[in-house]
């Protein structure tokens, strides 16, 4: 492919790029506002008159790319390092990983040195122009591969996925960031305050809130209902309480216990479309707090004058955000919720035993009848797959993603008392007409209810995250949305006590994603992946290239199977490009292998290439079944 001298502002007319390279710097970094004169310039640009890049009035050249600059460190925390070995003697000649970890150790060198006269492509392409591309993916221990920083540990995994920014607590639950236990139980422990008014005022609310939220009463109906009671109640016995009796929809609410404002958290977000840094709500009362973002000096909130005097912050953008674990706390406490989560068991199965191991694929293959329908995801292998009981850790021996039992024998995670699987939706919708703006909302479904309930709104289906517009986020601004998602959801994948109708007890509730339910572009970013307009990556199952679609060796199923990809190998690089931050490198795992960090990857057993499966309605229903029925079948003739 023919490159020619890139005019961003970070390669500054030294480094030829190919136009798709070159487009995306001109993106990313802007045009460069002060030309080298050193430099060899194309001729379209040499033939032009230059300003002198000595004269003082010139504005100050823009600064070469620094790669630990704060502003590019989107998501992570720290620095990659490298192997000394392969320092001494690289060959020119290495294989696709070692091309990674070369390229990553030569930039991260130079970049520390600060040597800004160093044209690091020469060396950088070395490693990738050259690689052995023949061949299947060696599997012997890589010398180049990445290894952590000293005094650092893949198996803290804050490291990997850290909430930072000044005033960021990181979830918004008072500072537990580890998405752990905050709180919220002693506050559900305690009766609404409802309780220690009279009987008949508890009635009275209960039939107004009831009017309202079953019967669609309108505020003006509702204020009218309370001010027939209070009449009511003025010429009766309880006139000496009627003081403390609440006056407003709202005030009822709180009373019963039924006001979920408490819950919802809004997080404030950096307007900047390329960064979308994270922040607690606090910071909005901090008064040390700076009005600049501390990653892209981008203003979060402005200041409005109240007609009291006072000032309020009115952030720029914010993302509400209702914790998983609080969900599932609320459905738990409704008459028979935990009943029906249990419906779903078969005792022949070994549904019953709560040490059942799980199932392996071959194991299920034996236990079904290949020709009796499958009704529900409870019949499929991956349903008693998930183990319980691990946690996920990096090997930095082996360089390798390892799930590690922490218990004595295995045990399926649904085999747990209630263990919940939860399905994740994330889609983007126009919520106004007239304009192009583009909003976001992520929701999740409890697999366990009967699929008759599963997919109503309140009933098993429930609202999480709100992710505002204009525009869809990237993969690296979306992890910064899923984030809080994901602690949660690894805190209910250990466990944690909640409160069930009707039992005198709390129970042990666990709760771990199994699947992600979106369309082709949603389920590629939450997964991990890139697009599937990617020659080399068009598939995250298999290795068959975009190409290779017309062709009908690529449905073979024989040649498939001989191409399939290891997911194990794709957790790796997420890995590593989690724990880079190194931009460059990070967008070269993203080229060479397809993956890219995901904060789901957090999760132990989870699998993003079984969790992520291609999604059929949009594909088959929307648009096969179009093209058949119009083009095919109509456009024939054929009807």
């Amino acid at each position: 492919m023919a490159r020619e001298l890139c005019l961003c502002n970070r390669c500054k007319g030294r480094i030829a790029q190919t136009t798709e390279t070159r487009r995306d710097h001109m993106r990313r970094y802007g045009r460069m506002e002060t030309p080298i004169v050193d430099a060899v310039l194309p001729p379209q640009l040499a033939e032009q008159d230059l300003p002198d890049p000595q004269d003082a009035s010139l504005p100050s050249p823009p600064p070469i790319y620094d790669f630990n600059d704060s502003y590019y460190d989107i998501q992570y925390d720290y620095d990659p390092a490298v192997d000394d070995s392969v320092v001494a003697g690289a060959p020119e000649a290495v294989d696709d990983d070692d091309a990674l970890s070369l390229a990553s150790e030569e930039m991260s060198a130079h970049s520390d040195a600060g040597a800004d006269d160093w044209d690091w492509a020469e060396e950088y392409e070395v490693g990738l122009e050259d690689r052995d591309d023949g061949g299947e993916e060696q599997e012997e221990e890589e010398e180049g591969g990445i290894v952590l920083e000293a005094g650092r540990d893949y198996v803290d995994r804050e490291n990997i996925f850290p909430v930072v920014g000044e005033g960021d607590t990181g979830d918004g639950f008072g500072g537990f960031a580890d998405g752990g236990d905050d709180g919220d139980e002693e506050d559900m422990d305690e009766a609404p305050p409802a309780f220690d008014e009279p009987d008949a005022f508890r009635n009275a609310y209960i039939r107004i809130f009831a009017n309202h939220a079953f019967q669609n009463a309108t505020h003006v109906q509702t204020k009218g209902m309370v001010d027939a009671l209070v009449a009511a109640f003025a010429t009766g016995p309880l006139q000496d309480e009627l003081a403390t009796f609440a006056r407003t929809l709202p005030t009822i609410e709180r009373r019963l216990g039924l006001c979920l404002e408490n819950d919802i958290i809004y997080f404030i977000l950096c307007p900047n479309d390329s960064c979308w840094k994270r922040y607690d709500p606090s910071v909005l009362t901090d008064p040390e707090f700076d009005v600049w973002c501390s990653r892209c000096q981008t203003r979060l909130y402005n200041t409005k004058r109240l007609a009291s005097g006072k000032e309020k912050r009115v952030p720029l953008k914010i993302m509400p955000f209702y914790a998983p674990d609080r969900i599932i706390q609320w459905m738990l406490l409704r008459p028979g919720k935990y009943e029906e989560c249990q419906s779903w068991r078969r005792a022949e199965l070994g549904d019953g035993d709560i040490e059942a191991p799980p199932i392996s694929f071959e194991d299920w293959q034996r236990t079904f009848d290949p020709d009796a329908p499958m009704h529900d995801m409870h019949d499929g292998w991956r349903w008693r797959n998930i183990e319980a009981y691990i946690e996920r850790e990096w090997n930095p021996e082996t360089k390798k993603v390892e799930d590690v039992r922490v218990r004595g024998k295995p045990i399926r995670f649904v085999a747990l008392p209630c263990g919940l699987m939860l399905t994740l939706s994330i889609d983007w919708f126009q919520p106004m007409t007239g304009r192009t703006h583009s909003s976001g909302a992520l929701w999740l479904t409890v697999n366990n209810l009967p699929r008759a309930i599963r997919f109503l709104p309140g009933q098993g289906t429930f609202l999480v995250l709100m992710i505002p517009g204009p525009h869809e986020p990237s993969k690296e601004c979306l992890n910064e949305c899923t984030q809080p998602v994901t602690k949660r959801l690894l805190a209910l994948y250990r466990g944690k006590y909640m409160r069930v109708h009707n039992h005198d007890e709390k129970e042990v509730v666990n709760a771990t994603p199994n699947v992600v339910a979106a369309d082709g572009p949603a389920r590629l970013k939450m997964g991990g992946f890139v697009s599937t307009n990617s020659e080399e990556h068009m598939c995250t199952v298999c290795k068959q290239p975009f190409s290779a679609l017309v062709h009908p060796h690529c449905f073979n199923r024989d040649v498939a199977s001989g191409m399939l990809r290891d997911e194990g190998r794709q957790l790796r690089y997420k890995f590593l490009a989690a724990a880079s931050r190194n931009r460059e490198y990070i967008d070269e795992i993203a080229t060479r292998k397809g993956v890219r960090a995901s904060t789901l990857d957090e999760i132990p057993g989870w699998r993003p290439t079984l969790g992520c499966p291609p999604e059929l309605m949009h594909m088959l229903y929307l648009r096969l079944m179009n093209v058949i029925h119009k083009d095919i079948i109509l456009g024939s003739g054929m009807l």
